[in-house]
């Protein structure tokens, strides 16, 4: 079986940085504007609290897929046989997952 480095791994990462900095840059601008309009006694608009809360979701899925690639666009051959593959291993290959 063939072993897979982390910095294998890490090469598929295709994060843009640039599309990552302009979303950090217009959620700090935007979380700014509320605190400094709520530092002043003034309230927020309903669709301003609506877009706190997309943003809270926003930056809870980017956190949670921090760790894992993106864009792999190519694929890693673990095991490869010479010939068929053996009957417990073919048995895997095409089994169709549980419906629920």
């Amino acid at each position: 079986m063939r072993i897979v480095s982390e910095a294998q791994i890490n090469d598929k990462s295709k994060d843009d940085v640039f599309t990552k900095f302009l979303a950090v840059m217009q959620i700090s601008h935007f979380l700014l504007g509320i605190i400094i309009r709520a530092g002043q006694r003034r309230e927020a608009v309903l669709l301003e609290v609506g877009v706190a809360g997309f943003v809270g979701c926003a930056v809870a899925t980017y956190l949670l897929n921090l760790w894992t690639p993106k864009g792999v666009a190519t694929r890693t051959i673990l095991v490869e046989f010479a010939g068929e593959p053996p009957e417990d291993v073919r048995a895997l290959i095409t089994r169709k997952p549980p419906s629920n």
